[in-house]
């Protein structure tokens, strides 16, 4: 044999005094973290036109439009807020950023109010409790959003007399029941999809 080409029978063969090399040790791998989701179990529907995907395509449509309706009734929420801010500071801005920013959590408040009895499960004291304060949550709803959006274009008392459609506000009713009903009545067909 040359120098140059190696010998494998050497290489093969353990030496005589030598114990045989230990194998190479293998990294270790993490343990497997089990996940809360499992996406490969989800089924992406191919098929559009299917009444369960229709139904989907028209919840994310409501929903979108819903918010978008909300967003508009937050300023009785937001006028309030700033009355208080006025009758505190004793001046400050009439529409200030503050206001908003309280108004908006507020209504976010009375909205999530509005639609808690339907997320409840469990004891009766707690569905009571939650079915009051809905209602309480209605209550105020409904008392800022008829002193903002007045549903009659006279007063009371012209119209308890003289009762005509044409002195209804057609627009500012719209509104109040949509403030009032939409989010709960999404929530309902969000949990009639499932």
């Amino acid at each position: 044999m040359t120098a140059t080409q190696p010998n494998f029978r050497q290489q093969t063969e353990p030496s005589a005094g030598k114990p045989p090399p230990e194998p190479e040790a293998k990294p270790e791998q993490a343990p497997q973290i089990k996940r809360k989701f499992e996406f490969d179990k989800v089924k992406i529907p191919t098929d559009l036109t299917s009444e369960k995907t229709l139904a989907t395509i028209a919840a994310i449509g409501a929903g979108v439009g819903l918010c978008l309706v909300l967003a508009a009734n937050i300023k009785p929420y937001s006028n309030a807020a700033n009355a208080l801010i006025l009758k505190v500071s004793e001046g400050g801005v009439k529409n200030s950023l503050l206001g908003l920013i309280i108004g908006s959590s507020f209504f976010a408040a009375i909205q999530s109010l509005e639609v808690r009895p339907h997320f409840l499960e469990g004891s009766l004291p707690r569905q009571s409790a939650a079915r009051f304060l809905s209602n309480f949550a209605y209550g105020l709803d409904l008392a800022l959003g008829l002193s903002f959006f007045p549903p009659l274009k006279v007063s009371i008392n012209e119209f308890a007399v003289a009762p005509t459609f044409s002195n209804i506000n057609l627009f500012h009713v719209v509104i109040l029941v949509v403030t009032l009903f939409g989010c709960e009545s999404y929530v309902r067909m969000l949990k009639n999809l499932r």
